[in-house]
């Protein structure tokens, strides 16, 4: 009698667990986890500038680089696609820090812009008084002066180090390149910068 309750038990046990199993594998159990690839910060900065660059570097570029009149809707856009890189881990915590950052976002973007404005002017000068005909500068020798600028600019300072890094990579990656055959490096950052670059008469 013990034996065939035993067996009984044992067989509704093992269909319990059987049937269990059957059902997880016929359930469709959403990942927790996300497959789309993280964002990249960096990257994400580089897309930007380059498909945008245009519209960004008439904004940015002005006499001498300190005027802070800057359409509030520019500064809008860069707060709502970047601001997050800029907040605080424990503002979210912490009303009277997130009120206070709040306002800090258009002086750290003016601050990010006068350091592109300022820095890209003096890559403009070099090129342009260059002392041979500027076309012979190689993307070698034109690299050496992106370090210098570079360790130059205002260290916290992320738009412009971002771009420099960019447009250093290039220039190591093809160093035999003079620097009008630019648009052979297909790099649309590099490429956006340096024909700007080229037309002085726009911002000085």
């Amino acid at each position: 009698m013990n034996t065939i309750i035993i067996i009984v038990i044992t067989g509704l046990v093992l269909g319990v667990l059987m049937y269990m199993q059957v059902r997880t594998e016929n359930m469709n159990i959403p990942s927790s986890v996300s497959t789309a690839p993280p964002k990249n910060p960096k990257e994400e900065l580089i897309q930007y500038f380059a498909t945008n660059w245009a519209r960004i570097a008439s904004v940015v570029f002005n006499k001498s680089c300190d005027d802070e009149n800057m359409p509030q809707d520019f500064l809008d856009e860069f707060k709502n696609k970047f601001g997050h890189y800029f907040k605080n881990k424990h503002a979210e915590y912490d009303p009277v820090l997130s009120h206070y950052l709040n306002g800090t976002y258009e002086r750290t973007f003016k601050m990010e812009f006068k350091e592109m404005c300022t820095t890209l002017k003096k890559l403009g000068d070099y090129i342009n008084n260059y002392p041979t005909d500027k076309k012979d500068i190689d993307l070698k020798t034109l690299g050496k002066q992106l370090e210098i600028l570079h360790t130059e600019h205002f260290p916290q300072a992320v738009f412009i180090s971002v771009i420099l890094e960019r447009m250093l990579e290039v220039c190591k990656e093809y160093p035999d390149y003079n620097i009008n055959q630019i648009a052979n490096t297909h790099d649309q950052l590099t490429m956006s910068v340096i024909f700007y670059l080229y037309m002085p008469s726009q911002y000085w």
